[in-house]
């Protein structure tokens, strides 16, 4: 969405991405979706390698063309998590990018921690 986009413009452009969500046959509004634990309790059992299932708000998202980096916060605590490409599905990686900021998502990955950010999934 562009700076300065009129509130009508926005809502159209949520409108627009939840329908190529459902296009891609994506359900708009999710189901339950088992977590290994709050972001905090994750971050306290953290291990490298660990293969665990998060949920929470995505606040902010840097595309880098194969690759997103995103924040999610469930309240908790704050990941940032990673998105590679050649890792999902095309459609997978494609309904990633129609994601907006303040939706709730859910993901499964392994933990990793890098120098820049600290702690990743």
């Amino acid at each position: 969405m562009e700076l300065g986009a009129t509130e009508a413009e926005y809502r159209a452009q949520r409108l627009e991405n939840l329908r190529q969500l459902e296009t891609l046959g994506y359900s708009a509004y999710g189901k339950a979706f088992e977590r290994t634990g709050t972001l905090a309790s994750v971050r306290a059992e953290f291990a490298e390698g660990k293969t665990v299932r998060i949920a929470g708000r995505m606040m902010s998202r840097r595309d880098m063309g194969k690759s997103v980096f995103a924040d999610l916060r469930d309240g908790s605590d704050r990941f940032q998590i990673y998105v590679k490409k050649d890792a999902l599905s095309e459609s997978a990686f494609k309904a990633f990018g129609l994601l907006d900021f303040g939706d709730f998502i859910g993901i499964e990955g392994e933990l990793f921690t890098t120098r820049a950010r600290g702690n990743r999934v």
